[in-house]
């Protein structure tokens, strides 16, 4: 394995000896003494040719510091010559297909001759936002032509001197990487030209040239690179063309840039990705695989006395004291969720001061809804690690702040009966269950905003509107943020799972553009089919097609009882609804979803999908509705029982609606007041995490009741456990399933023959009482 030369460093290790020799050979000039420097100490490149340039720049840098004397330099200063540019600017590429497919004579080539020198730097320097920034190190340039014209320009360079991310994923240490940081290169200049608009052609240009980069680097610099760098200006690029080509997004830097050398990071931040070309490069540095989140089980660090370091303790909030406080206010706030934060800590002074402290942070402060979830995410992600395949559900809820009318920031949710705006927040979450029990693993991404009333709007057609622009675009953001946080992960497969809010092209269009995970929604809208019957066209709907197959497939499934609801507002009514047994017929075919037949998205394919229908027959039960689901799945269904377990997929999908609830009836996330929207998110994020837990508790003791109690109580907590069992002549609990039982006793629990398992806000109720008796006997035991 080849090492580069340490050539400043080899030279300060032997300075000695480089004064003596350039004392031996002081008629030399400067070039000729950096050559025979390289003779001396055998510094020359992977092609045999010595490195004259590097050695002479370390002369000089020490002859600055006063560590050794050069002979003057026998040419003038000059500084650096312009770039060589065109008369004129590259002419614009002309009819340039909407369609990478369609484009004719799609070609690279390698930048070599004055000419394409030239016609590079033309493109670079006006089209560019770096403009004639000058490239560092061993270089490739490219051009993207066409028979329509030139379309963009590509320039390879040195990479990054230390980049803690891509370190890290690397697992070099200092010595490995300064031995081969060369077999590194950054992709620095990717320029497609202004006015050319045609999908996937970035992705595409990106596929090209790592396909030939390899060989054109060796051809050039007489070795191949390990791996390719680039970064991504989030504010302008979302990266989606990089990973639509396999790019791996593996974190961001530091904003610092290469000559940050008094750590100022003046630089903005930019997401790091990687594109390996050798994939033995971890055989040859000897370092192992990278895993960035170890795998843990969903049951793992939850335990009252250590779950809330767990969760907040690597929160990166500006100052280790309001990490600190974070996991306290957590502890504290899990042990007594929905209880006002002055009544869980018994009015204690200090406490309270720093929860207030904590919460009136500035608005541009670190302590941020992203900042206090990020450890959480992390250990979602470690969780979906030990899992072969979960399900990622997604979700919007309302989060009603009416009360609160000085509270500065919040949006409008709804209106009531009287056409009052109600003022409050709206929460999409991205939430990750287990695919087979249905277990809580966390929440890999949210979008807390305060919705806004559009009047300019009303009565104009969605489809002229921008996607980005319309409130549903939080669906496709969250997709695509849950997407890019799974790339570190191995070998777990994720099913992105909506209801019919998620039933919108452009959601689907951006799946296609990424195409990663599976997709799993529940179709709102009966689209149009396009077919032909002889020589007439005809239009049939997805919903009648697939309703008017003969049945492939039948389930039964248990319906659960609901309990009646009344009116309230401009919710309506629900009557109570007995259990039951579902006997349901399915159907599925292979099916496209169009896009808009006029409007910004009419120009793009139509998406290849399936569609699964499930309909309730001979229903006896005339009270409620028959269950009728049209489901759109980008996984083939291939028989029954691969329809049976989509089904059961979108069936797990009630699992956020319960957690929706467990925030807002067990933490009671609708009842903090505080001075502005941004102090609410704070603890909407803290409860969010405790609602998780709640959630999970729940359904451990249903789902893995042979676990150990420790799993998530503390020794002081069982203790209570068992003298509340001895109080009320009880067998004591010796696994979680009984311990579960156990807390929700101490909240209500019949624990009849015939009682359902405990709901979540029995056990809430239960484990504010666990709580309460804890602290009386860790105050006895203090005596």
């Amino acid at each position: 394995m080849n090492e580069q030369n340490q050539v400043k460093r080899t030279l300060q290790g032997n300075i000695n000896e480089v004064r003596e020799h350039i004392a031996e050979h002081s008629e030399l000039s400067r070039t000729a003494l950096a050559l025979s420097v390289c003779e001396r100490f055998g510094f020359h490149n992977a092609r045999g040719a010595p490195q004259k340039a590097t050695c002479l720049k370390a002369l000089r840098e020490f002859a600055a510091e006063d560590i050794l004397q050069i002979p003057e330099s026998r040419t003038p200063k000059r500084g650096a010559s312009p770039a060589r540019r065109l008369a004129d600017a590259v002419p614009l590429p002309r009819n340039v297909p909407g369609r990478v497919d369609r484009i004719k004579d799609l070609r690279l080539r390698l930048v070599s001759s004055e000419d394409d020198s030239r016609t590079w730097n033309e493109c670079i320097i006006r089209e560019h936002p770096f403009g004639e920034r000058r490239l560092v190190g061993r270089q490739l340039r490219y051009l993207v032509e066409s028979s329509h014209g030139c379309l963009g320009a590509l320039a390879f360079s040195s990479s990054a001197l230390q980049l803690a991310e891509r370190d890290q994923w690397l697992g070099w240490n200092t010595q490995q990487r300064q031995a081969h940081l060369d077999k590194i290169v950054c992709l620095s200049r990717f320029l497609i030209r202004p006015g050319v608009e045609c999908a996937n052609l970035a992705s595409k240009v990106l596929g090209m040239v790592v396909s030939v980069f390899s060989e054109d680097f060796e051809h050039r610099y007489g070795y191949r690179p390990w791996l390719i760098e680039t970064f991504v200006e989030t504010t302008q690029h979302n990266g989606t063309s990089l990973e639509a080509a396999n790019w791996l997004k593996i974190g961001q830097s530091k904003g610092r840039g290469r000559q940050d050398q008094t750590n100022q990071s003046s630089e903005t931040i930019k997401d790091i990705y990687l594109y390996v070309l050798n994939h033995d490069f971890r055989t040859e540095l000897g370092v192992p695989e990278y895993e960035k989140y170890p795998a843990i089980a969903p049951d793992a660090g939850l335990d009252s006395d250590e779950w809330a370091q767990h969760e907040f303790g690597a929160a990166e909030l500006g100052d280790k004291r309001l990490s600190q406080r974070l996991v306290s206010i957590a502890a504290v706030k899990s042990a007594f969720p929905g209880l006002p934060f002055l009544e869980a800590v018994n009015g204690q002074a200090a406490p309270v001061a720093g929860y207030y402290r904590f919460v009136d942070r500035p608005d541009e402060s670190c302590v941020q809804m992203a900042n206090i979830l990020a450890p959480h995410r992390d250990r979602t992600l470690q969780r979906m690690q030990h899992q072969d395949r979960v399900l990622c559900i997604h979700d919007t809820t309302d989060l009603n702040y009416s009360t609160l009318h000085a509270c500065e920031g919040l949006g409008v949710i709804s209106k009531n009966q009287t056409r009052t705006e109600i003022g409050g927040l709206r929460l999409h979450s991205s939430y990750v269950v287990t695919a087979k029990e249905g277990l809580p693993l966390g929440l890999l991404n949210w979008n807390c905003y305060a919705p806004k009333l559009m009047p300019e709007r009303k009565g104009k057609d969605a489809r002229l509107i921008p996607a980005e622009e319309k409130e549903t675009y939080r669906w496709i953001e969250n997709m695509a943020g849950c997407i890019a946080a799974e790339t570190q992960l191995h070998d777990t497969h994720v099913t992105h799972v909506m209801d019919r809010e998620g039933d919108f092209f452009e959601l689907f269009h951006a799946w296609r553009e990424i195409k990663k995970d599976d997709l799993l929604v529940r179709a709102k809208h009966n689209r149009s089919i396009a077919t032909r019957r002889g020589d007439d066209k005809t239009r049939e709907k997805i919903f009648d097609s697939v309703a008017a197959l003969p049945v492939m497939g039948i389930l039964d499934v248990e319906v659960p009882r609901k309990s009646a609801r009344t009116k309230n507002g401009r919710r309506a009514a629900q009557p109570a609804r007995a259990k039951r047994t579902a006997n349901l017929e399915l159907r599925w075919m292979p099916t496209q979803v169009s896009s808009p037949e006029y409007g910004l998205g009419s120009q793009h394919p139509p998406v290849d999908m399936w569609i699964l229908h499930a309909r309730e027959i001979d229903s006896s039960y005339k009270e409620a509705k028959p269950i009728e689901w049209y489901l759109l799945s980008s996984a083939p269904i291939q028989d029954e029982s691969t329809a049976i377990t989509l089904l059961e997929c979108y069936a797990t999908r009630w699992r956020i609606e319960d957690w929706h609830r467990i925030l807002k009836t067990c933490c009671r996330v609708e009842s903090p007041a505080h001075r502005d929207a941004e102090c609410l998110k704070r603890l909407i994020a803290i409860n969010m995490v405790i609602a998780w837990r709640i959630h999970l508790m729940t359904l451990l003791g249903r789902e893995a009741p042979d676990l150990p109690m420790e799993v998530l109580f503390s020794d002081l907590e069982l203790r209570v456990l068992k003298l509340f069992s001895k109080e009320r002549d009880l067998v004591p609990p010796t696994t979680l399933g009984e311990a579960v039982i156990t807390v929700a006793r101490m909240g209500g629990y019949m624990n009849r023959k015939h009682d359902p398992p405990p709901g979540a806000e029995i056990l809430w109720r239960g484990h504010r009482r666990l709580s309460l008796l804890s602290q009386g006997l860790a105050l006895i035991q203090l005596e």
